[in-house]
């Protein structure tokens, strides 16, 4: 199953994200490039982030659907 999360569409769903931006592994090269002079001609925010029925998490689209397409 598939679920997609507009960050735009309602505060809560903003501010979860930005919890887990904060807080959570998976956007550590995020936060790390945020410190860099280049950031914002280079930096990412890690969006869009997948969340795979596996519990496994990637913020690169061609990862998770590879993993989507071998969970079928």
């Amino acid at each position: 199953m598939i679920n997609f999360v507009d960050i735009s569409a309602s505060l809560g769903s903003l501010k979860r994200f930005l919890v887990l931006h904060v807080h959570h592994e998976v956007y550590a090269p995020c936060r790390e490039l945020s410190a860099r002079e280049d950031y914002l001609q280079n930096g990412k925010i890690g969006l869009p982030c997948f969340v795979l029925e596996d519990g496994a998490e990637t913020l690169e689209l061609d990862t998770a659907l590879q993993r989507a397409a071998e969970m079928k």
